[in-house]
């Protein structure tokens, strides 16, 4: 019976608390939102292969604090590096560009990534407000690590560079 009245409480707490996930965007909206209401922008990229960029994504979700804090203050993306499909950003199209016998990358990842000499996922890039490179960070990072990092942009004083 105690069992049974633990188990009850339990999932009375997983029904009365929803969690919240983040809810990522993406480049089409990205325009249109930046015009309402202009924020930082963190562009997570990843691809297929990557157990790290996994692992990250399994981490990230229903971590109420974390999601409510980069949706509060942040567009989110999550953008596959070795995308075949043109994306068009920040007035300028993107294309595929093959590597190798059937790989490639996406030409948006090596803009992103041009102070980077090697690659290495999940790969963070956070821009301001005018799609300015603030910060970068290479690997996984830890929920208390990303917090830090996101709160050290949020707390600067200008959000644009420029």
């Amino acid at each position: 019976m105690k069992a049974f009245v633990v188990f009850l409480i339990l999932l009375l707490q997983t029904v009365t608390s929803p969690s919240q996930n983040l809810v990522y965007t993406n480049f089409q909206e990205l325009a249109g939102k930046m015009k309402i209401d202009p924020k930082p922008v963190i562009i997570k990229l990843y691809t297929n292969w990557c157990t790290y960029c996994k692992l990250q994504d399994e981490q990230l979700k229903n971590r109420d604090t974390l999601s409510a804090y980069i949706q509060k203050n942040f567009y989110i993306l999550n953008f596959n590096a070795e995308s075949r499909e043109d994306v068009a950003f920040n007035n300028t199209v993107y294309k595929f560009k093959p590597q190798g016998l059937s790989g490639g990358i996406n030409e948006l990842t090596l803009s992103l990534a041009r102070e980077t000499k090697e690659l290495s996922y999940p790969y963070w890039v956070i821009l301001d407000d005018k799609y300015n490179i603030r910060t970068w960070h290479q690997g996984y990072l830890k929920n208390k690590n990303l917090m830090l990092l996101l709160k050290s942009v949020v707390e600067s004083k200008n959000l644009s560079l420029k």
